[in-house]
Order: structure tokens, then C-alpha cells, then sequence
């Protein structure tokens, strides 16, 4: 795979469908992301929708997020909103958070299900605590994510429940 991506990303094309192929498949995506990431993102953007297509593209845009996020970005903006691309988004998100924090916030931000953008971006927020607390607290403050992740995120006690009615 290392050598030759293309071909390799040809055999295991050829394999019987299932997990053997799956592997293959990933295996290929890993050291192809490395190598030509838009070459990559290219044959796993085709891939039909289900289990493959939603570990392949978070592989690709994380292994390129890597080494030069504004290709990733540009890709990640070609991909149809869904499951995929949300996960695609939340490891690219994740992967740029050290360096480049706000960028990852309207990444983490662009995930289409609730619960997989509240989680996102509290990852994020996470990361960010640990480059530059006082900013990330500042935007944690002002976010929109529920307040029980705001307060877990601060450190703050869990606020109250409210009572039930009797």
C-alpha cells in the first residue's frame, strides 16, 4: 500500500465484501492518507454509505488535517452533509484543536446531530483548555452547549435539576 496506493486500493476493491475487505480497505486509506491525501479523500468519498465510508473518511481527513489542514478543510467542504461527514468533521476538529482551536470550534460546530456536536465540541474545548485556558473558558462561557458540559468544563458543580412537580 505504501508503494503503490492505487493498487493496492485496487485489490482490496477486489476482495469479497466484509470485514477482510474492510481492513484491507482501511489499511490502504492509512498509508495512502499519508501519502496523497487528496488522492485518498478522493476514492473514499465515492464509497456508498454505511460502516466503511464512516471509519474511512475521519482516517482521511485526520491523517491530512495533520499535515496541512486547509486541503482537509477544502475537502471536508465537498463531502454531502450526513454521518459520515459529521464524523469526518469531528476528527479533523479534533486533530486541529492544539494549533488552531477557533477554526476547530466552527468545525465541531458544522456537525449536523446535536449529540455528536455537543460532543465534539466539548472534545475541543477540552484540548483548548490545555493551550490557552483563559480563552477557552471565555468561549466556553458565551457557547451554546448545554450547561451541565459547561459547568464539567469549568469545573463548576453540575447545575441543579429542576424539581419535578408532584
Amino acid at each position: 500500500a505504501a508503494n503503490a496506493p492505487a493498487e493496492a486500493s485496487n485489490y482490496a476493491a477486489s476482495l469479497p465484501p466484509g470485514e477482510t475487505q474492510d481492513r484491507a480497505t482501511l489499511a490502504v486509506i492509512s498509508q495512502w492518507a499519508n501519502l496523497e491525501p487528496g488522492a485518498a479523500g478522493e476514492w473514499v468519498a465515492g464509497f456508498p454509505a454505511g460502516s466503511l465510508r464512516d471509519k474511512a473518511l475521519p482516517e482521511v481527513a485526520r491523517t491530512w488535517g495533520m499535515d496541512e489542514p486547509a486541503g482537509a478543510a477544502a475537502w471536508l467542504d465537498t463531502l454531502p452533509a450526513g454521518p459520515s461527514r459529521d464524523r469526518a468533521v469531528g476528527a479533523f476538529a479534533g486533530t486541529i484543536a492544539s494549533n488552531y482551536p477557533t477554526d476547530a470550534v466552527r468545525w465541531a460546530e458544522s456537525v449536523t446531530n446535536p449529540a455528536l456536536r455537543n460532543s465534539q465540541l466539548e472534545s475541543v474545548a477540552r484540548t483548548w483548555l490545555q493551550v490557552d485556558a483563559a480563552a477557552a473558558k471565555a468561549w466556553i462561557t458565551g457557547s451554546n452547549l448545554p450547561d451541565a458540559r459547561k459547568a464539567r468544563l469549568l469545573g463548576l458543580p453540575a447545575p441543579a435539576a429542576p424539581a419535578k412537580r408532584k
